[in-house]
């Protein structure tokens, strides 16, 4: 059969049998795990949502591949959000599901800031938020000074 290209062949049997090996390797492994997908690697819906029916997060570095994700059917607690151009509210919508960040600058952070202190206070989310950082500040000389910041721990119980 001759196929144009670009097209992907996917033998779902195979797919099955990887996958599984590979949940079966992070169980005995790890236990404690979770399986991100990159959208960036291959967006094609019906490969998502096959893995989605596994448990798999959407890992996604883009408002774009974000609102792909909601369409798909993940919830904001099934997002991993990467990369450096995020949308403040899709932010926002990750942080306060229990969805995992991963911080990409300053902007970044005093969003969660204020985020954790408009919302997750107010409203009694039961999500820990927790946060670490090494920020490196340039002090009109040469040398740059690092300084470490406490963890902060943000947390409330639902009744």
């Amino acid at each position: 059969m001759a196929y144009q290209t670009p097209y992907f062949v996917i033998d779902e049997n195979q797919l099955t049998k990887d996958f599984q090996m590979l949940k079966s390797s992070l169980e005995t492994s790890w236990g404690n795990y979770r399986i991100g997908y990159s959208f960036k690697t291959n967006s094609l819906p019906w490969l998502v949502t096959f893995l989605k029916a596994g448990g798999v997060m959407a890992e996604v570095v883009s408002d774009d591949e974000y609102s792909l994700a909601g369409a798909l059917g993940f919830s904001n607690s099934e997002i991993v959000y990467n990369g450096p151009v995020k949308k403040r509210p899709s932010f926002e919508r990750v942080l306060l599901a229990g969805g995992i960040l991963n911080m990409d600058g300053r902007r970044e952070l005093d969003w969660m800031e204020a985020v954790s202190y408009t919302h997750l206070r107010a409203h009694e989310t039961r999500h820990d938020l927790v946060c670490r950082l090494l920020l490196e500040k340039k002090k009109n000389q040469k040398k740059k000074k690092t300084k470490a910041f406490p963890a902060r721990r943000v947390h409330s119980q639902q009744s």
